[in-house]
């Protein structure tokens, strides 16, 4: 690729490389050294390295699961609101969002036949 004059381009543009597969390819690079290393001290007669416990705490999660029930089962709840007819107001905002996106497409049909008119 030939790199225009004044336009500068980022590194992560350079590398053309993601953060996920960046961090993945770390860390299984950085297991993979580990696990060698670990093999190696056996026969250079070096105490291995120490690799500390990782554990995840019960109560940090067990209160994301609670929370995360507490806002499906809101969301449960306002479905069955719209579908049971109780909230007129919701059910006209969720008829005016369904057909939000057709009324976008006839807009542009319009708007494209205006233009090949003056075009043409």
């Amino acid at each position: 690729m030939e790199e225009q004059k004044g336009i500068s381009r980022s590194p992560r543009e350079l590398l053309e490389y993601n953060l996920l597969p960046l961090v993945g390819h770390l860390l299984m690079l950085t297991l993979a050294l580990l696990f060698l290393w670990s093999n190696v001290t056996t026969f250079i007669h070096k105490s291995p390295t120490r690799i500390p416990e990782v554990q995840i705490p019960k109560d940090p999660v067990l209160e994301c699961a609670q929370a995360l029930r507490f806002e499906i089962n809101c969301d449960f709840s306002v479905l069955q609101d719209i579908a049971s007819g109780r909230d007129f107001k919701k059910i006209l905002a969720v008829c005016f969002l369904s057909h939000l996106p057709f009324w976008s497409s006839i807009k542009q049909f319009i708007h494209l036949k205006l233009v090949i008119k003056i075009v043409i």
